[in-house]
């Protein structure tokens, strides 16, 4: 599958499993935006929707669930193993998980970034990109 690129807006995120962030009571409906989103393109491919007013970017990974490397970055300097268990990874605005209450796991399945200007989320054959956090899903690891 070929490369695609979004544009991401600038903004607080947390990047890791959305499983983890949506409180059970939305997890459905966020499914679904999700779902319509990835129909309108193709799966495999990130993804972006408004979700009770905020922009989020999401993915499929390549090998569904699993814990995934992250490389080190600037924004992320040790690296990151994310573990997933929807088969996705997203970023998620900040600003949503304070409005709805997010799950307790954020805190320790989650990387907080700052997207300081527009940037950018994509999907490379296994590659998750947003901003400059890039998670490898190739292989999950497990």
């Amino acid at each position: 599958m070929a490369m695609n690129k979004i544009t991401m807006e600038k903004g607080f995120y947390a990047i890791g499993d959305p499983c983890y962030m949506i409180p059970r009571e939305k997890w459905t409906s966020f499914v679904e935006h999700n779902l319509k989103a990835g129909k309108i393109n193709d799966s495999r491919k990130v993804v972006s929707f408004d979700f009770l007013g905020y922009r989020c970017y999401v993915s499929d990974t390549y090998s569904g669930d699993g814990g995934y490397r992250s490389e080190k970055t600037d924004k992320n300097p040790l690296g990151m193993i994310f573990n997933v268990d929807s088969g996705l990874i997203a970023a998620i605005p900040v600003p949503l998980l304070i409005e709805v209450g997010c799950r307790d796991k954020v805190h320790d399945e989650c990387l907080m970034i700052e997207v300081d200007e527009d940037s950018v989320a994509s999907y490379d054959n296994g590659e998750i990109m947003f901003d400059d956090v890039v998670i490898q899903t190739f292989d999950s690891g497990w």
